[in-house]
């Protein structure tokens, strides 16, 4: 995460917001979210992490808008934010990668 913030000049929040809408834009989730369901609990993961130690706990305060995409997101892939959130970032870099915008 350090690495993604210092190679495009975001922090941790803006990183997300980024990487949440571009994946939820390539799953064809609508850009702009009825907000009824931006304070709903974020879907917890399908599967206790292996070793929970090792995780290192990132927290982001995501706009309403980026959150309920981010729950319709977890619904449609059948998964909790901590492992979407990932393969949200994932999806996201390596597209960086590709535009050479990293």
């Amino acid at each position: 995460m350090d690495a993604a913030c210092e190679n495009t000049g975001l922090g941790v929040r803006d990183v997300w917001e980024q990487a949440i809408n571009y994946y939820c834009d390539q799953l064809g989730i609508p850009e702009q979210m009825p907000l009824d369901n931006a304070h709903d609990p974020i879907p917890r993961p399908s599967e206790p992490a292996a070793d929970p130690s090792a995780l290192k706990l990132i927290t982001a305060r995501l706009e309403p808008n980026t959150r309920a995409r981010l729950i319709d997101g977890c619904h449609l892939e059948g998964l909790g934010g901590q492992e979407f959130i990932p393969q949200a970032l994932n999806a996201w870099f390596d597209h960086l990668d590709q535009s050479g915008q990293s």
